[in-house]
């Protein structure tokens, strides 16, 4: 279910028996949690779901012993999840009661972060963090970029490497905060559009099924709430939204165009790169998405072309190009034909019963259509064992190169 409305929020405020210290007053807790024009979580998400959240309903616990030594809890309490069911269970708090629970202790927990809720020490008390951790809350996970960069200590290609987006945090574009530490910067339309939080009527999706070329104007995240008209437009899987340099947002190099789209159980967001610059998410006007015009003509799609931004406006103009694939009518006997490409490393495309389909090079899917190729004339001019012989001989071929596209897929 899409989180809207108010949150329950509840701050578990725990103290180890052998620590005695209290960081901060109430008022830190609740200007950072749940008060409004604070610059800082309420606010942030207030912002982020485009008015669908807010933190109002938060519960400020006073701070309580949990009767055991931070060495003893930690040996009771070995891992997150334990960690932060010990601070429930020594507040005496139903968690279903509640929509985001954060557990604080007073001194380093050696495993802060979300599991189910989120456990906090003295130093994640800052908005981009805790920005992150509510978004595990809410559903999603981290977020990616299409390289093969990796942070430290990380064996997974692009993992945290999305830095316009708050569920890459530590490894994001924040912008200081003089309470807070950091704050910053937005949610990507991707994970906005699987938590519910674009509203009815303003995300645009262009029909590929009729040509039409019009301009269209993208309001910059951030800014819907005082700006009318679009916040993103869907193409396929794929999410494009208008960034500014400013606020929430103030920490990113530039004002850009984002395409991003979920994958995994769809809860991770991933950006793409803009094709000119190696491993660059920033779209800038004079750059399109999409398929080219020649693309266009065969296959049919949907293009963006970036025309302008007006910053003061908070908006870009888009021109969005839409065309459908040409249908070219073809005789049952000839379901695959080659045109505009070479058969072998160049691609191409294939007619494939009156569709075009555009081939990329070095695809295996040219090899698998000249096995099956062969496999027709076999089967139409050969006969006995001659046919069997060579028609396995064929298949064998086709799976080898079928089983070799799925391993380099996996290996993406």
């Amino acid at each position: 279910m899409s989180p809207k409305g108010t949150q329950k929020v509840a701050i578990l405020r725990c103290k180890f028996s052998d620590i005695s210290d209290e960081p901060h007053d109430d008022q830190f807790y609740k200007n950072l949690f749940f008060s409004r024009g604070t610059r800082a979580l309420n606010d942030y998400y207030i912002t982020a779901s485009n008015g669908s959240v807010n933190l109002d309903d938060g519960k400020l616990f006073p701070w309580k012993s949990v009767g055991k030594t931070r060495a003893d809890y930690f040996a009771s309490y070995p891992s997150r999840l334990d960690r932060i069911n010990g601070a429930i269970q020594a507040h005496g708090v139903k968690p279903a009661e509640y929509n985001l629970i954060f557990a604080v202790f007073n001194a380093d927990t050696g495993s802060a972060g979300t599991w189910g809720y989120t456990l906090v020490g003295p130093g994640e008390l800052e908005t981009t963090w805790l920005a992150h951790e509510a978004g595990h809350q809410f559903g999603l996970n981290d977020s990616y970029d299409e390289s093969d960069r990796l942070v430290q200590g990380s064996t997974t290609p692009g993992w945290y490497w999305f830095e316009h987006d708050i569920m890459s945090a530590r490894n994001v574009y924040s912008i200081s905060d003089p309470d807070y530490i950091a704050r910053g910067p937005l949610l990507c339309a991707a994970s906005l559009d699987m938590l519910g939080w674009i509203p009815a009527g303003r995300m645009f999706t262009p029909s590929p099924n009729k040509p039409d070329v019009q301009d269209i104007d993208l309001v910059a995240l951030g800014h819907g709430g005082k700006v009318p008209g679009y916040l993103c437009v869907q193409i396929g899987s794929f999410f494009l939204e208008f960034r500014i340099k400013e606020e929430w947002d103030g920490g990113i190099p530039k004002h850009c165009i984002l395409a991003a789209y979920l994958f995994s159980e769809g809860n991770n967001a991933k950006v793409k790169w803009n094709g000119v610059q190696k491993w660059d998410p920033e779209w800038l006007p004079g750059m399109s998405f999409g398929p080219s015009d020649d693309e266009m003509m065969l296959s049919g799609g949907v293009r963006i072309d970036i025309l302008s931004f007006d910053v003061p406006s908070k908006k870009a103009r888009l021109r969005v190009t839409t065309r459908p694939a040409v249908h070219v009518p073809v005789p049952i006997s000839q379901p695959g034909r080659i045109f505009g490409g070479v058969a072998v490393d160049g691609g191409g495309w294939i007619l494939v019963n009156g569709k075009l389909t555009k081939i990329p090079p070095r695809s295996p899917v040219m090899g698998i259509l000249n096995y099956a190729a062969i496999v027709s004339q076999v089967e139409e001019t050969l006969t006995g064992t001659v046919k069997r012989s060579m028609g396995s001989q064929m298949y064998k071929e086709i799976a080898s190169l079928a089983g070799k596209a799925a391993r380099e897929i996996a290996d993406e």
